[in-house]
C-alpha cells in the first residue's frame, strides 16, 4: 500500500514532499541524513511547521507503536487511554 503525499513541484523534472519542504523552510538549513518528518495529527494532508516533527527513523518507528499500543488499549476498554 503506497501513501500518497502532496508533493511540491520547483518544475516539471524535480520535486519533493510537500510536508518535507516546509519542515526544511521550518528547520532552516537542510534537514539532516536520513531525517524522518512526522505528521503530528496523522492528517498527511497537513503540513502546517507546527504539525511537523522531524526526528530519526528509530523515533518514528518507536512513535507509531506508542500510537498503535495506544488504539489497541482504548479498543479494549472503550475509552480513551490516558497517561501512556
Amino acid at each position: 500500500m503506497s501513501t500518497y503525499y502532496p508533493r511540491f513541484y520547483s518544475n516539471a523534472y524535480w520535486s519533493m514532499p510537500e510536508h518535507i519542504m516546509v519542515a526544511t523552510k521550518a528547520f532552516g538549513k537542510p534537514l539532516p541524513p536520513h531525517a524522518v518528518v512526522h505528521h503530528i495529527n496523522e492528517d498527511i494532508t497537513d503540513n502546517r511547521p507546527e504539525n511537523l516533527l522531524i526526528c530519526t527513523q528509530a523515533y518514528h518507528l518507536a512513535l507509531h507503536a506508542r500510537m498503535r499500543q495506544r488504539a489497541w488499549i482504548e479498543r479494549m476498554v472503550g475509552g480513551k487511554a490516558k497517561d501512556l
